[in-house]
């Protein structure tokens, strides 16, 4: 069998016991394809074998002649097709055209009396699989919803067509309990009876959890935490220490910079004359630099340029204004504006 035959039969489900009526059509398409429709459906009938020829006085046995190249011809279709069939039906139902491999159109016809007519049979195993079909996560939901819409369809020609809402109930009830939140969403908009809308809401909700799975590939987030860890470390190792010119640490963490920190805080609390405030606050800030501000009292800026003392000024102009237009009709006095 070629690679193009090979990928050809996967494209068609095979035959069972409540799928005739979808089936039969894509059977039809696959044996057109191949041009053995006329075969199967009796179109093309088997050419008639040459007579023997009887035996004479001068011949005592019967002479049976060649088959003609035209009967040959059909018999290898016929090969052909009765191995398409096979292909197209379940392992387990086989059994029903195996004494009719030299006789494609008979084939089709049993199994068109045993499976397309509407038996009360055919019709309870239809029912039966379109109440007790269940999603699948391995598969796809649009494989499952169609497969669904299939055999209401297969239901309404064998028995009376479904509704809308049934076909739209027997959606939601075939979803698996972790799904009970979005059967429960679509229930409460009052659309559980609309199957175009179940259709989207189901396909649409697997398609988000489906973007919510790691990647192919991928790892956890733990291992990628361990990996970014891993590179910290490795990148430590190879860097140098801005303060002390060492491998292995960075400034931050330098231990030669620390001991020298301890260091000038015992000087300094030695010197300081018991100020523990100031002291501390030298400390943390560095060495004085500028006379403390007389607006925040800071040491780290010159005065003119106190960020708080141009807040000040600024609402101390503000309420200047104010008092000088108001004072007569509303306090009386001038406010004092001194500190």
């Amino acid at each position: 069998m070629t690679k193009s035959e090979s990928s050809f039969f996967p494209k068609i489900k095979a035959l069972t016991g409540v799928s005739y009526q979808t089936w039969k059509s894509d059977a039809e398409y696959a044996l057109r394809e191949k041009k053995l429709w006329r075969i199967v459906s009796g179109l093309e009938p088997r050419p008639a074998s040459p007579e023997a020829t009887p035996a004479t006085e001068t011949e005592s046995t019967t002479t049976v002649p060649e088959p003609s190249a035209e009967l040959l011809a059909w018999l290898e279709k016929a090969d052909e097709a009765i191995g398409v069939l096979g292909r197209l039906i379940g392992e387990k139902l086989r059994h029903h055209i195996e004494p009719y491999k030299a006789d494609p159109a008979t084939a089709w016809k049993v199994l068109k009396e045993t499976f397309g007519r509407n038996t009360a049979a055919n019709i309870g195993r239809l029912r039966r699989e379109f109440t007790s079909l269940k999603y699948d996560s391995s598969k796809s939901m649009s494989d499952h919803l169609e497969r669904l819409q299939q055999l209401a369809q297969e239901i309404g020609q064998a028995e009376r067509p479904l509704t809308n809402s049934e076909l739209a109930i027997a959606m939601l009830q075939s979803m698996p309990s972790d799904y009970t939140v979005t059967v429960q969403t679509i229930e409460a908009a009052d659309k559980g009876t609309d199957p175009i809308y179940c259709y989207t809401k189901l396909v649409d909700e697997e398609q988000r959890r489906n973007a919510e799975k790691p990647q192919s590939g991928s790892n956890n987030k733990g291992d990628n935490a361990l990996k970014a860890s891993h590179r910290i470390s490795k990148s430590s190792n190879t860097r140098k220490c801005y303060n002390c010119n060492r491998p292995g640490h960075i400034a931050r963490n330098c231990q030669s910079k620390k001991e020298s920190t301890n260091d000038n805080n015992n000087n300094s609390s030695d010197n300081s004359g018991g100020n523990t405030s100031n002291s501390n606050s030298n400390n943390r800030k560095g060495s004085r630099k500028y006379p403390p501000c007389s607006t925040c009292k800071k040491t780290n800026h010159p005065e003119d340029r106190c960020f708080y003392k141009k807040i000040y000024e600024k609402a101390k102009a503000a309420l200047a204004a104010e008092a000088k237009t108001t004072s007569a009709q509303t306090w009386g006095t001038s406010p004092d504006l001194s500190l």
